[in-house]
């Protein structure tokens, strides 16, 4: 059966909570019209980028057309389940070792582009207070817990998910000791890395973390990040 009121709503879709032989799931849906108005979101927003560029007040400097290209993929991709159905599928594999990592099981014969089913995963709110008081939780574990699921993301799997917002965390205590888990969810947003961006981007890291200049100015070129300061590469020197 399907709860017909949506126990959560957002801008791209809602989500349903239903049975499913016997199993809690949530069924998230798309809105109706929101792939027609996403495109004329990014017509509009292409146009304004245009004329800030070709404008004398701002000039070549303010050129956020890239920028525009990469919202537009964004959207295309998020706007696609079946592809959230796939994001969700391989992050899970790739953090399987984490214990304390929940990502909901997607049921991919279901799935279609415009409708997800996966497992209702119930947890309270990252943000919320009270749980860390109530279940004698230190906020300080979950900071770090955080931190290396995305650090793993970032510089040993190069797949990032790229909307780790409150609202896609959610925090549970199973038992009275433990272990406390951490569920993300929404997965309609990740960044694959090239091998090639992934090296120089954790060379680059490296060196800042190092203080060494010679590799931070290397990588930093490899990066294509540019300073129009022409002291830059002295004050590096």
């Amino acid at each position: 059966y399907l709860c017909a009121d949506p126990v959560g709503t957002a801008s791209i879709a809602q989500v349903h909570k239903a049975k499913l032989n016997g199993r809690d799931v949530v069924i998230k849906v798309q809105h109706i019209d929101i792939a027609q108005n996403a495109e004329q979101d990014i017509h509009l927003l292409t146009k304004v980028v245009e004329k800030v560029k070709n404008s004398k007040t701002f000039g070549h400097k303010f050129n956020l057309s890239w920028m525009v290209k990469e919202i537009e993929m964004l959207l295309k991709d998020e706007l696609d389940f079946t592809k959230e159905a796939s994001n969700a599928t391989e992050a899970k594999h790739n953090h399987g070792h984490l214990y304390w990592l929940v990502i909901p099981r997607v049921y991919h014969e279901y799935t279609t582009k415009r409708i997800l089913i996966m497992d209702y995963e119930a947890g309270s709110q990252i943000d919320d207070p009270e749980f860390y008081t109530k279940n004698d939780v230190d906020p300080r574990v979950i900071i770090n817990r955080i931190s290396h699921l995305f650090n793993e993301m970032i510089f040993l799997k190069g797949f990032l998910h790229s909307d780790p917002h409150a609202g896609n965390l959610r925090i549970r205590k199973c038992g009275p000791i433990g272990p406390v888990q951490i569920i993300l969810l929404d997965h309609g947003q990740y960044k694959r890395f090239s091998s090639v961006f992934q090296h120089n981007y954790n060379n680059f890291v490296n060196a800042i973390m190092t203080g060494n200049a010679t590799n931070i100015l290397k990588y930093s070129k490899f990066l294509d990040i540019r300073d129009e300061n022409p002291e830059y590469e002295k004050h590096l020197a």
